[in-house]
């Protein structure tokens, strides 16, 4: 469950290959989104559901800042932040911090800016629908059979160019959707996207790098 959150808030960045097969005008969509997002701050409130296979559904309500390739992700009792190079995850109930600097794979898991350029060379970018209640609706199909997912949706707003909603469909039958609102410029500062320990007592550093 963590470990495909993390792959879904992700996917808010822009195209940077052109791959076979692919839209285009749905490319040019996304790359708008994109641009919003690299070159502002932004914060936004995120609901995440998670459908199992069964159908049950768990949600999670939370808020992310986004400036570049920087992030800082609330989600219940867990937080995420990265900087460009180092990434601080937070447990509150444990009162823990794990610290790492992530590689270029396991950066297309969790950054906001890695993710979608690493999808860009694996799936072909169509539209579902361009003309449907205020929303363009686009479709990432896997180029490798052997994907995870067999099937991204992205729903981008037309006025805005805000990303506003992501939905992941795992070849197990489990869904993930990432439903992102109320976007508002950041004012950012040198503490926002990194962990202030002083503000945390006690906290148990874990160290990985």
């Amino acid at each position: 469950m963590k470990k495909s959150f993390l792959i879904i808030i992700s996917l808010i960045v822009s195209l940077s290959v052109f791959c076979q097969a692919t839209d285009p005008k749905a490319k040019a969509v996304i790359d708008k989104a994109a641009a919003k997002m690299q070159n502002g701050a932004y914060t936004a409130d995120a609901k995440l559901t998670f459908t199992a296979q069964q159908g049950d559904k768990t949600v999670q309500n939370g808020a992310i800042n986004m400036s570049g390739n920087k992030f800082r992700l609330k989600m219940n009792d867990m937080e995420t932040i990265f900087d460009g190079k180092t990434q601080w995850v937070y447990a509150e109930k444990l009162n823990e911090v794990t610290i790492s600097e992530p590689d270029k794979t396991e950066l297309e898991q969790i950054s906001p800016v890695a993710m979608i350029g690493g999808y860009a060379k694996k799936y072909r970018i169509a539209f579902e629908t361009a003309d449907e209640d205020g929303f363009y609706h686009i479709a990432l199909y896997p180029n490798n059979k052997d994907s995870e997912f067999f099937r991204i949706r992205l729903l981008i707003n037309k006025k805005t160019n805000e990303l506003s909603k992501i939905e992941m469909s795992n070849r197990n039958g489990e869904r993930i959707t990432i439903e992102l609102s109320a976007f508002k410029t950041l004012a950012v500062t040198p503490e926002t996207f990194v962990f202030q320990k002083n503000k945390y007592p006690k906290v148990l550093v874990n160290d990985l790098r």
